[in-house]
């Protein structure tokens, strides 16, 4: 496997990561997001950030968009520990599997408001490539999202009735 195709392959499992992020919320009251254009910023191991924009729609909180960005992770298990709800930020530990790779991470996030949201996750990704080569990677991401605007023109809107795939 070449080294673009192996670090996608420990992207793929560190975003696979955050696919039971969702069930961290499943408990708890859900933080809503005004609707309107947003910035989301993310830098993976300290690299250069990268920046998109969306538009939230109405009812877009911090469950359905996790649920939303981390969608497509096929037979990737996961369990979540350590779960801690203080305000309106979460935090909570995960193991998932899939295939000969396995992650653990802790996530953290938090929303001081309607308006904006930031994050972090450290993410350890083991085991052996599909050409049986070994992995041993840490993924350390920062990410921040703001309100931007109530005005979306050009920009898609996220679809909050997709199905995982």
């Amino acid at each position: 496997m070449t080294r673009s195709k192996h670090s996608q392959l420990a992207i793929l499992c560190a975003t696979a990561a955050l696919c039971c992020a969702p069930m961290a919320f499943a408990q708890n009251p859900n933080i809503p997001f005004k609707p309107g254009l947003w910035t989301v910023e993310v830098s993976l191991n300290k690299a250069a950030s990268k920046v998109t924009r969306t538009c939230f729609l109405a009812g877009t909180n911090l469950d359905n968009y996790l649920t939303l960005t981390n969608q497509g992770m096929g037979s990737t298990v996961c369990t979540v520990s350590n779960k801690a709800q203080k305000g309106r930020g979460i935090s909570f530990d995960n193991a998932c599997t899939s295939g000969k790779l396995a992650s653990t991470g802790h996530f953290d996030f938090q929303a001081p408001d309607e308006l904006n949201f930031t994050g972090t996750s450290h993410i350890v990704i083991t085991g052996t490539s599909q050409d049986n080569k070994p992995v041993n990677k840490t993924q350390d991401k920062v990410f921040t999202a703001k309100y931007v605007s109530n005005d979306c023109t050009g920009v898609p809107a996220l679809n909050l009735t997709a199905k995982p795939k």
